[in-house]
């Protein structure tokens, strides 16, 4: 599996998607809200982007570590336990760029 990197996603620099960080909805609220939902806006994103680049790392490992040489029970074992973690890696990816829309939606419905 090559590495992803989609860390820009969650700053909205992402070709074809609009930017999750557009904080225009908010100015036309009118609670008291607005500060916190900026606030976990800004420390949840700041959570995400730094998690995506782990993830980047761990799928580039992943994929130059794959020991193809190696053969044997352990080292099918160990291949499918990679391959496991890897799939692990684009769940949680998919989910932090829905949980990061839906954080840069807030207010704007």
């Amino acid at each position: 599996m090559a590495a992803m990197n989609v860390s820009n996603a969650f700053l909205g620099a992402a070709p074809g998607v609009a930017a999750f960080n557009s904080l225009a909805s908010l100015s036309e609220m009118s609670c008291r809200c607005r500060i916190g939902v900026r606030t976990t806006q800004t420390l949840i994103n700041a959570k995400l982007v730094a998690a995506s680049r782990l993830l980047d790392g761990l799928d580039a490992a992943i994929a130059s570590n794959r020991l193809a040489d190696w053969t044997g029970t352990a080292a099918e074992e160990y291949r499918t336990r990679l391959d496991r973690i890897a799939r692990q890696s684009a769940l949680l990816r998919d989910d932090m760029i829905a949980t990061s829309r839906l954080l840069w939606s807030a207010g704007a419905a």
